[in-house]
């Protein structure tokens, strides 16, 4: 999503362009550029998650509120994405990261994993 001027935080105006941003690209009729899911934890939404076609397979990304990481979301939301991208017929599951980014190459785990400067690109096999 682009940056949203202004304050920083989840305001008003962010969580609108949040909102907008991809709703522009899931709700496309004639071909959606990504399929975007909420992440629900009991009756709250704590987050999102993509998966996007591309060259090599499905790309992935997930986003889940501070206040809610570290309790298991983001490994119940890999193992979704991949049931999900199974159906659809992938082959593999690719995502990208920052070096510093360490909850989400804890996520990649088994992932075949490159590193080029600061940027992480996992592939995750489905077959």
């Amino acid at each position: 999503m682009p940056p949203v001027d202004g304050e920083p935080g989840w305001n008003t105006a962010r969580r609108q362009a949040f909102l907008d941003f991809h709703r522009g690209r899931a709700l496309r009729a004639e071909s959606p550029v990504e399929y975007t899911y909420l992440i629900a934890v009991g009756d709250r939404i704590v987050g999102a998650a993509r998966l996007q076609p591309g060259e090599d397979g499905l790309e992935a990304g997930v986003w889940i509120g501070r206040s809610d990481r570290g309790q298991g979301v983001g490994r119940a939301v890999a193992d979704q994405l991949r049931a999900v991208a199974a159906t659809f017929g992938a082959h593999q599951v690719v995502a990208t990261t920052t070096v510093d980014n360490s909850a989400a190459r804890k996520l990649l785990g088994s992932a075949t994993s490159t590193v080029d400067g600061g940027t992480v690109t996992a592939k995750l096999a489905l077959d």
